[in-house]
């Protein structure tokens, strides 16, 4: 028989195949009612947990990483009810956040009352949130968020808006969705055209979307003129929601007031090349070729290279500039 933590686990699996604004009940009554997985409009991860009218909420636990609040829902019945809901505000958190909350329930199942719980295990990780979400990133982190500012750089050029498409740091599988189309965005510095693929929803269509990769290859040079504060000032003077892209910075790791430190990682643009991910690119998802992988496989790595023939680079610079349009317009 299964644990709570476990089928908690299998709820947070089956969430992150859903689009956002999603809830999945857990098969866990936590004295009060069923818990709740939920994915909001942001893409934020929420544990929500069912509570008595008259507890408090501990709201003072909240950090910028981890929010503690209270949550009113109407059931189909018309019936309010009330919710602990814990929810993690930076995607670079989400593995952290997910562990923490199986620790919750796995207390609540042991006796301990839901409100201590959560008290109890968000003190002990407190600290550990703390520094995951004030770390600096890591170079091949730099490099991603390069190639994804890179791109958002030509489509807040077209239309300021279209930084809403940005989907990435809230936790989409693309880096950039819109209406009727995805990006998913590859960078760097290496020499041959090979890409990492983190998960099986990476290169998934989603929808009736077309689904692209744009590969952006950079050089490492001390004299070069591309850095992720030269990339943010550029794309703040475009006019974009200033509040809205330090909360999509923040989400993905990078603060401003680290920008000293970022400044020291200079680039060179060498090259970007665009795919259409269709049936003949070779990928892994949840339907491939290979038959459907179970949900019980959780996480997926693999690396594709790309210097061979096949797949083809989109060579037609007016598609490639109708499909940046669509995602600032979209």
């Amino acid at each position: 028989m299964r644990t709570a933590a476990e089928k908690l686990r299998q709820s947070w699996i089956e969430l992150a195949s859903l689009d956002y604004d999603s809830s999945i009940q857990v098969n866990f009554d936590a004295g009060n009612g069923h818990l709740r997985v939920h994915k909001d409009g942001e893409g934020c991860l929420h544990l929500m947990i069912p509570m008595p009218s008259d507890l408090e909420i501990p709201v003072e636990l909240s950090t910028r990483a981890l929010g503690v609040l209270e949550t009113l829902k109407v059931n189909e019945s018309g019936k309010g009810i009330r919710f602990l809901d814990m929810v993690c505000r930076q995607a670079n958190c989400n593995d952290a956040f997910v562990g923490i909350t199986e620790k919750i329930v796995d207390r609540i199942e042991g006796g301990s009352d839901p409100v201590f719980s959560v008290k109890e295990v968000v003190s002990e990780f407190k600290e550990m949130l703390k520094s995951i979400s004030s770390a600096n990133l890591s170079r091949a982190e730099i490099i991603g968020l390069l190639g994804e500012l890179y791109l958002l750089r030509k489509v807040v050029q077209i239309n300021p808006s279209g930084l809403k498409n940005w989907s990435g740091p809230v936790g989409k599988p693309q880096d950039f969705v819109a209406s009727g189309a995805a990006i998913e965005v590859k960078s760097s510095v290496a020499r041959g055209r090979s890409v990492k693929i983190s998960s099986l929803e990476q290169l998934q269509t989603p929808g009736s979307s077309d689904l692209h990769l744009a590969m952006f290859l950079f050089d490492e040079n001390p004299q070069g003129n591309l850095s992720l504060p030269i990339l943010i000032k550029e794309i703040e003077g475009t006019g974009v929601d200033l509040d809205l892209f330090e909360s999509r910075l923040a989400m993905v790791g990078y603060h401003k007031e680290k920008e000293e430190y970022y400044s020291e990682f200079l680039f060179c643009f060498r090259e970007e090349l665009f795919y259409l991910v269709d049936d003949e690119f070779p990928k892994l998802t949840r339907r491939s070729q290979l038959g459907d992988i179970p949900l019980q496989v959780t996480s997926v790595n693999y690396e594709i290279n790309l210097n061979g023939p096949t797949p083809q680079v989109l060579d037609d610079n007016a598609v490639v500039m109708d499909l940046i349009r669509r995602m600032a317009n979209g």
